[in-house]
């Protein structure tokens, strides 16, 4: 009663008025009592509670926005307490009432986010009632519950997860971060790193973005959504399901050369791809069943790519995969399809008539001198498909190897376990028809996923197994089609398809003016010819983490590949190409046998700590392992019987002079990595990126070479105080540094000999094919980035500008200099221009309903 009287008397000039006003802060993550002193100071409102019953210590989330106090306050102090005004105008904070179960125990237990890092100010509830707790600073909680109850764990930016009790008094929880809060943290394979605290340039991309924009493949949807990802046009290969894209993030850094190549190795401009922590192939990234994937972020400039060092120049694409969900068992089916209709408009090609008018015209069908004995045939010749074009004759052959595609997806996915083991699996299906008749790719996939959770052990394991069947087009290059000329038909007076079009009725007299054996493109069709690739693939990912205290974890991973892959080629000995062959010449049969295995494994110390409340670091210490074993064995047989089905048995011999092919290389890497992440006061941060990689690829004087980065950052919005309404997050950006690539040859630096087929008294030679080079060195390229991440409107506008450039040394290839501008449709619009070596991107993207925002 005294004390009420005193509160009255001292706040007694507070109205009803001050209730209802709304208050807008942004303090981010902050102690109970620092977030209510604060509202206290900017709505003169004071509040009345008891620090035995609120702990004020606990963590909350103090972001608000034109947001009633009420409101504010109760999202603050959490459902298990209740806000009430009294008559003075004062807050009471007072918490909810226990209730008394019949089957009373009492549970204890720890939360967790993803990482294991535990979550302080959860609010966990008894499902029904009002009895509830929060955690700790060390995410702890005690509560009393029936033993059939259900307790409901629910915390700002994560899922609720719902976990039944069933007599147990300990359950520990890990808590998902929420699909809208997806883009907070950056996931770059290695580390993971606050959005708000990361200077590096990245774009993040949600397994349902990608699926927002189409449903062919994972490239192409990032191609729509990632301006600086460039997917360069084929126009040789078209729409074929069997070839692999050309890709470039922020132009070329290397000289694009076979020469400097193994067979082995990828396109030294293609970025590095990393899927589930562990380096990956661009054909397992095309393969992948798209509704696997959680999330896509792709890393563009040092600051975030030097984490991976010499492979980093051309840019990183991480691809992380659903986890498994604890909870009651799940399954989901997903199955969908898609159409390519071959689009021929663009070939502007003469008709009959108008192509047998300008042969003549260009005079294909006058001899250069005045003599009838060569020109009666031509113009027998040119008369004769006069006549045919009056008849009717006027054939548009790009429309016969073509055909609409359909390709069908299907994918199965299981989960579910309990808080102590988690499991996933499933199994997906694609048939890819290409566009031109007969070719298309089967692909098929499994995987199983087993979590092991059990206090500061977390271990998972991830078996991965996949299988593709390639199958080429029998109808040849779309090229002979387009080349084809429309006087002649496709078929014969028997409506049948025949091996040549026309052959020189009039001998030696018009070859090279006429048609002389004009093959007929249709009549590979008719062979048994084989193009036929099959692929299998089977790896296990087991990762650990064992979290020594809040401060310091500790996590180790190792990944095994095996992979096979075996290619079957027969051309039919009737193909045209070989019409000036001897019989037993005729036809090949070409097997091409491929295995790969490779091991990778790492370790690595995370450190964190939060120092007087503003002072926040980060440490990583990396190091790593891998080790690459390629074989290959080709062998070919020709000459085989008219009519034979490609059996090499059927064969008359080996190719000519030539011998079976092996070729094998083995090739070693490793490295050790430093990163730090400094931040004070979620204002001004930096990171610091060194990493050093050694490898057998390169000279033996040049085997290891440091690559860094370094990046600052200045969140100008939490330091002017500008955040609100209209701007959400105003922060620059500077980053530099130098990372590798090594995809430019695995056996580069040692020389090679090969046997002579000549042998003398001494025995067989052998000779120098590859000379070693032991001051072969890195190659290095320098990045620089400038950048402005700008949200605005209630974070319904997310844009992005970035100013890159780079230099790479040695091999020197200046960046494309060609400037473009293009503009993308929804979810992201992009300007970009190039001008002398400098690239200026700009991406921004509309969430929600912005129209509604600014009209």
């Amino acid at each position: 009663m005294k004390r009420s009287l005193i509160l009255s008397i001292l706040f007694s000039s507070i109205t009803a008025f001050s209730f209802s006003q709304k208050i807008t802060i942004n303090m981010g993550k902050v102690s109970l009592h620092e977030a209510l002193k604060e509202i206290k100071k900017e709505t003169n409102i004071d509040f009345f509670y008891s620090d035995r019953e609120l702990n004020t210590d606990r963590v909350v989330l103090a972001n608000f926005i034109d947001t009633d106090i009420e409101e504010a306050i109760s999202k603050l102090v959490g459902k298990t307490y209740k806000i009430q005004k009294n008559e003075e105008g004062i807050l009471l904070i007072t918490p909810i009432h226990s209730v008394n179960f019949q089957n009373e125990i009492t549970i204890k237990g720890v939360i967790t986010d993803e990482f294991n890092n535990p979550l302080p100010g959860v609010t966990i509830l008894v499902k029904g009632t009002k009895q509830g707790t929060t955690s700790d600073f060390d995410g702890n909680y005690t509560i009393k519950a029936d033993k059939e109850s259900t307790l409901v764990f629910s915390y700002v930016g994560y899922n609720t997860q719902e976990v039944s009790v069933n007599g147990k008094t300990e359950i520990n929880v890990q808590l998902k971060t929420a699909v809208a809060e997806l883009d907070e943290v950056v996931v770059t394979g290695i580390i993971e790193r606050q959005k708000e605290t990361y200077t590096g340039a990245v774009t993040t991309i949600s397994g349902n973005e990608l699926k927002e924009i189409g449903n062919q493949n994972i490239i192409q949807s990032i191609k729509t959504i990632e301006p600086s990802f460039l997917v360069l046009e084929n126009n040789i290969q078209g729409a074929n399901p069997n070839i692999l894209p050309t890709i470039e993030v922020r132009g070329q850094t290397s000289i694009s050369t076979e020469d400097l190549r193994d067979e082995y190795d990828s396109d030294p401009n293609s970025p590095l791809f990393v899927l589930d922590g562990f380096e990956t192939t661009l054909r397992t990234i095309v393969d992948l069943d798209m509704n696997r994937v959680e999330s896509i972020t792709i890393l563009k400039d040092a600051a975030s790519t030097a984490l991976y060092g010499s492979k980093a120049a051309n840019g990183v694409v991480v691809v992380e995969t659903k986890k498994s969900k604890d909870g009651e068992l799940n399954i989901s089916y997903t199955g969908d399809f898609s159409v390519d209709i071959p689009d021929l408009s663009d070939y502007n090609l003469m008709n009959a008539e108008e192509k047998l008018e300008f042969e003549r015209l260009s005079g294909r069908w006058t001899y250069y001198s005045v003599d009838p004995a060569y020109q009666i045939p031509l113009d027998s010749a040119y008369n004769a498909k006069l006549a045919d074009i009056k008849r009717g004759v006027d054939t548009y052959w790009l429309n016969e190897p073509v055909q609409t595609a359909f390709t069908q997806r299907h994918s199965v996915y299981v989960d579910g376990g309990s808080d102590a083991l988690r499991f996933s699996t499933g199994l997906s299906y694609r048939d890819n028809e290409g566009v031109m008749k007969g070719s298309g790719r089967d692909i098929w996939s499994g995987n199983i996923d087993l979590t092991y959770r059990k206090n500061k052990i977390n271990i998972t394991n991830r078996l991965y197994v996949s299988g593709s069947m390639a199958n080429e087009s029998n109808y040849g290059s779309f090229e002979k089609f387009a080349q084809a000329n429309p006087y002649y038909k496709k078929y014969n007076d028997e409506n049948e398809i025949t091996r040549h079009l026309e052959t020189s009725a009039y001998g030696n007299y018009v070859r090279g003016y006429y048609g002389y054996n004009i093959v007929n493109p249709l009549y590979s069709s008719t062979l048994n010819n084989i193009d036929e690739t099959n692929g299998f693939s089977v790896q296990n990912n087991l990762a650990s983490i064992w979290t020594i205290n809040n401060n310091l974890r500790v996590q180790a991973g190792i990944q095994l590949k095996k992979s096979t892959t075996e290619n079957e080629v027969f051309i039919s000995p009737e193909e045209t190409i070989y019409d000036n062959v001897s019989f037993f010449e005729k036809g090949e049969y070409t097997n091409a046998h491929s295995e790969n295995f490779s091991y990778v494994a790492n370790a690595m110390l995370v450190y964190h700590n939060l120092f007087n409340k503003k002072h926040s670091l980060t440490g990583n210490l990396r190091a790593e392992i891998e080790e690459q074993n390629n074989e290959s064995y080709t062998t070919k047989a020709v000459g085989f019987p008219s009519g034979s089905n490609g059996k090499p048995s059927f064969s008359f011999s080996y190719d000519l002079n030539a011998k079976p092919n092996f070729y094998t290389n083995k090739y070693r890497r490793n490295n050790v990595m430093a990163s730090v992440n400094y931040s004070f006061d979620k204002k001004y941060f930096i990171d610091l990126n060194y990493r050093l990689d050694g490898s057998t690829a390169f000279g033996s004087k040049e085997r290891y070479s440091p690559f860094w980065s370094a990046g600052l950052g200045w969140n100008l919005h939490n330091n002017f105080g500008i955040k609100g309404d209209v701007i959400n997050v105003l922060r620059l950006r500077q980053t530099l540094g130098y990372t590798g690539n090594q995809n430019l040859g695995s056996v580069a630096s040692t020389s090679v000999y090969t046997y002579n087929s000549l042998i003398n008294y001494y025995g067989a030679g052998a000779k120098l094919t590859q000379y070693a080079n032991a001051d072969l060195e890195w190659q290095r390229t320098f990045d620089t980035n400038l950048g402005l991440d700008l949200v605005m409107f209630n974070n319904k506008l997310d844009a992005q500008f970035n100013l890159y450039n780079k230099n790479t040394n040695p091999l020197v290839v200046p960046i494309d200099l060609a400037s473009s501008t293009g503009l993308v449709n929804y979810p992201l619009n992009v300007g970009k221009l190039k001008v002398n070596g400098w690239e200026a991107v700009i991406n921004y993207k509309i969430i929600n309903n912005l129209e509604d925002q600014l009209f």
